[in-house]
This record gives structure tokens, sequence and C-alpha cells, in this order.
């Protein structure tokens, strides 16, 4: 129960893990029709009014180059760096744990003589 995580559900899906960056849905609609929905969360949407029979290169290749505007104004994410991300959190915040346990565990020792004479901790 506790190995499924997004990135083990990634990696079971069709594209595993391959998700694609540019999506074009033709025909004017502006929806995806439950296509692809794990695997599009990072993706570019362009939505054309052509039917995909229509579909000329130019029309594309605006696609494509909105696409790299949009990519170069945000920063790069990818389902692995965030699931590698996300152990390096759990990682630090562990080690937090661990570093905060030890300066109580000092501080609690280094107090013990103020049971007995309370100006003894300063």
């Amino acid at each position: 129960k506790d190995d499924v995580d997004e990135h083990f559900l990634s990696q079971c899906l069709y594209t595993r893990g391959s998700d694609p960056d540019l999506l074009v849905r033709t025909s004017g609609e502006t929806r995806l029709s439950d296509f692809l929905i794990w695997q599009c969360n990072r993706a570019h949407l362009c939505f054309l009014d052509t039917t995909w029979p229509e579909l000329r290169v130019w029309q594309f290749l605006t696609c494509v180059w909105d696409y790299q505007a949009n990519r170069l104004a945000r920063p790069h994410s990818s389902p692995d760096a965030d699931h590698a991300q996300d152990s390096a959190a759990a990682q630090r915040k562990e080690r937090q744990r661990r570093f905060l346990e030890q300066l109580d565990a000092e501080e609690l020792e280094r107090c013990a003589p103020w049971l007995e004479n309370p100006a003894a901790c300063t």
C-alpha cells in the first residue's frame, strides 16, 4: 500500500514515464476526452479549430513554437525529477528530525543539573 505512489503508477501506464511534452487537439474541441489525462498533467496543450485531415504543417509548427515559448517561460520539471526531489525531501526531513532529537538530548543532558541547581542551566 505504501509502495504505490505517482512514480509507480506512471511506470505502469502505456507511456511508461515518457509523458508527452505537447498534445495537439484538433477539431475545435477544448477538452481531452479522458485521453492521456495522467500523462498530460505537465504537457503543453494546443487546441486547433482545424480537423485532423486538414491540418497543415504550419498549423502544427505554430503549436510547436507556442510550446517552445511556454517551455522557456517556466522551469522544466519532470515526474522523475519530482520523484527524486520528493525522495531527497523525505531524506532531508529524516536528517532534520534526527538532528533535532540529538539537540534535544544534548540540551536535556546539559540542563540535567538544573534539577538540582536552576542556575546551572545557562
